[in-house]
């Protein structure tokens, strides 16, 4: 049994040392992960347009967004414009 103890809190410790030194080494404000998400379509509520986008990219140190529509033109979107990108070929918020 104080074997086993033995063994196990010294990997207790190394685990919660590397999480600690995981949160350190990257800021309170950074992702640890990085996610690939993959979205087709922008909507802004606040013209109620729909557009195609074939890429679009967030800035770490601003709060928006650059999104790239299929007809090529480039769309900055900051915290003032009510948007959200969507991964549907149809968009659910359109109003009819």
């Amino acid at each position: 049994m104080k074997e086993t103890i033995r063994r196990t809190i010294p990997a207790i410790v190394a685990g919660a040392i590397t999480i600690g030194m995981s949160f350190a080494l990257t800021g309170c404000n950074k992702q640890l992960i990085d996610l690939n998400l993959k979205f087709k379509r922008v909507h802004i509520f606040d013209t109620g347009e729909c557009y195609e986008i074939t890429k679009w990219n967030d800035y770490e140190d601003s709060d928006q967004i650059q999104v790239k529509l299929k007809t090529g033109e480039t769309i900055l979107l900051s915290a003032g414009v009510r948007f959200a990108l969507v991964d549907k070929d149809v968009c659910p918020f359109e109003h009819k």
